[in-house]
């Protein structure tokens, strides 16, 4: 499920793995629609809207996955909980679609 949330983020949202990956909870507003981009690789914070479909999807997995974190916790983890590195995303993209 991690996986899958991250794909279509990523293919939805348009934004760079690298910023998906360092996105904590307090940078969401899935009520609002909304996605906070303070630290980026052009370092001009930015705040955008959420495709309504990504924000309700993240809003479920929160509430019933992950409602006991932090909100300075990555959005984004593998199926351990643990942080995900942009490096080896690639080979996890191909490994999944082989599946």
């Amino acid at each position: 499920m991690p996986f899958r949330l991250l794909w279509g983020f990523l293919a939805r949202e348009g934004m760079r793995e690298g910023e998906a990956l360092a996105l904590s909870w307090a940078d969401l507003d899935p009520e609002r629609g909304a996605v906070r981009l303070d630290k980026n690789k052009t370092d001009d914070p930015r705040a955008c809207a959420l495709d309504p479909h990504v924000a309700m999807a993240l809003a479920i997995y929160r509430k019933t996955r992950r409602k006991d974190e932090e909100a300075t916790e990555t959005v984004f983890v593998d199926e351990r909980g643990q942080k995900l590195s942009k490096f080896g995303l690639a080979q996890i993209v191909r490994d999944h679609l082989d599946q």
